[in-house]
C-alpha cells in the first residue's frame, strides 16, 4: 500500500501545474494520504479511538516536503 500511494503521489508532483495550480496540487496530495489513513485505521473502526487529520494536512493543503499530522482521540 505504502509503495502504491508514494507512486500515486510522485505522478501528482510530475503533473504540469500553471501557477495557480499549487492548491489543486496541496489537494489533490492530501486526497491520497487520506485514502492511506483509512486503510490504515479501518480495522480499528470499532475502537474508541479517531483519527484526525491536523495542520497543513488537516486543511488539504499537503505540499511536497509537508509532514503528516495526525492527532489520535481517545476516549
Amino acid at each position: 500500500m505504502i509503495d502504491a500511494v508514494t507512486a500515486r503521489i510522485r505522478e501528482i508532483d510530475r503533473e504540469p501545474l500553471s501557477d495557480s495550480d499549487g492548491l489543486s496540487l496541496a489537494n489533490r496530495r492530501s486526497a491520497v494520504i487520506d485514502e492511506l489513513v483509512r486503510a490504515l485505521f479501518e480495522p480499528f473502526e470499532s475502537e474508541v479511538v479517531a483519527v484526525a487529520a491536523v495542520g497543513g494536512y488537516g486543511r488539504s493543503e499537503l505540499t511536497p516536503g509537508s509532514d503528516i499530522d495526525l492527532m489520535f482521540l481517545f476516549r
